[in-house]
């Protein structure tokens, strides 16, 4: 490739459409109005493995705030933005280490960041109580996505046609 930030910026900005479809695909709102669970953490994971930490964090952050905005919990964009481009940028730093073994470590963390990051957030917006309720939501979205994420890096990483296409 002769330009390669180029290339890069375009593998980052359709991670970013993508984050933002998966995210907005099948939402289940929780109850109370605090948000929803969705499947976008496994894009965000993706961005991360192929767009590498730096345009990973911008694809997930910015198509994950777009998909808030869109659906209407837009004082949850600029939160989700950060929360979800160093969900990102965690998983291509700890991916790279290892690839074969660091999989699930890389991605147990990302979601962690999630689970936290939300948590900090709605404590401060609404207090200890429902902070703690939106944990649950985030637990389970948080599961699903790393045992989801998790299959689809490993079969990424391991097949020779996607692996040129990575940034680890």
């Amino acid at each position: 490739m002769k330009n390669k930030h180029l290339t890069s910026v375009v593998k980052a900005a359709l991670m970013a459409a993508i984050c933002c479809v998966c995210t907005m695909l099948i939402p289940v709102p929780i109850p109370g109005g605090m948000g929803y669970i969705n499947i976008g953490d496994v894009t965000v994971a993706l961005a991360g493995v192929f767009c590498g930490p730096l345009f990973g964090f911008f694809a997930a952050g910015i198509g994950s705030a777009l998909a808030d905005l869109f659906a209407g919990y837009v004082v949850y964009a600029p939160v989700t933005f950060i929360v979800k481009g160093l969900m990102a940028m965690t998983v291509a730093f700890v991916i790279k280490t290892n690839v074969k073994y660091m999989v699930v470590p890389g991605v147990f963390s990302a979601e962690a960041e999630m689970i936290g990051g939300y948590f900090i957030f709605e404590y401060f917006l609404y207090g200890n109580e429902p902070a703690v309720a939106g944990v649950m939501g985030n637990l389970v979205q948080g599961a699903a996505c790393l045992v989801i994420s998790s299959v689809l890096i490993y079969i990424v990483t391991a097949n020779k046609r996607f692996r040129g296409l990575t940034a680890i």
